[in-house]
C-alpha cells in the first residue's frame, strides 16, 4: 500500500499444516506457506530427518537423591489400551518398541505448599529435556512414570 498508489499486493498464502504434534498435550503443529514447503516438511518428519526435543517438569519418586543419572534411556515397550485411553509398559515380545532418552535436567523447582497433592509436603520437582526415539501414544507420560520421574500434576500417570 505505501508508495504505490496501484492496487494493494495480495495477502500472503496462508500456512497449511503439515504435522500435529502432541494435540492433547501441547497443541503444536508444524506449518508451511506453501504446498512445497509442507510437502519438504513431511517427508523430512517420515524420514526421521527432524528431532524433537520435549521438556517436562517431573517429581522424582524418592526425592533427589533418586534422581537417575544423565543421559537416561527408556527402552520398554509400551501397549495402550483404547478403552481406558491408558498405556502402559509391558513386557519384551510385547506391545510396540519404544525409547525415550531424558538428555539433561535444567534444574529443581520446589512447589512450595501442598502442591496439590494429598497429604500436601512441598515436593521438589525437576525440569528435564528428553528426546523420543520412537513415536507411541502417551510415550513420554509412560516411560517417565516407569523411571520413577511421573510429570508433575499428570493425574493419570502418577504425577499428582
Amino acid at each position: 500500500c505505501a508508495g504505490g498508489g496501484g492496487a494493494a499486493s495480495p495477502l500472503p498464502p496462508l500456512p497449511k499444516p503439515a504435522h500435529r504434534l502432541d494435540a492433547p498435550v501441547s497443541g503444536l503443529v508444524c506449518c508451511g506457506r506453501t504446498s512445497a514447503d509442507v510437502r519438504r516438511l513431511q517427508r523430512h518428519i517420515a524420514a526421521r530427518r527432524v528431532e524433537k526435543r520435549y521438556l517436562a517438569r517431573v517429581r522424582c519418586v524418592g526425592g533427589r537423591a533418586a534422581f537417575p543419572p544423565l543421559p537416561l534411556t527408556i527402552d520398554a515397550p509400551l501397549a495402550f489400551d483404547s478403552g481406558r485411553c491408558l498405556g502402559a509398559v509391558v513386557g519384551k515380545g510385547e506391545g510396540k518398541e519404544a525409547t525415550t532418552v531424558v538428555e539433561e535436567c535444567w534444574g529443581w523447582v520446589a512447589s512450595g505448599g501442598g502442591g496439590g497433592r494429598k497429604g500436601g509436603g512441598g515436593d521438589e520437582t525437576a525440569v528435564v529435556v528428553l528426546r523420543i526415539v520412537t513415536g507411541r501414544k502417551h510415550q513420554i507420560r509412560c516411560h517417565l512414570q516407569h523411571a520413577g520421574l511421573p510429570i508433575a500434576n499428570d493425574t493419570r500417570y502418577g504425577g499428582a
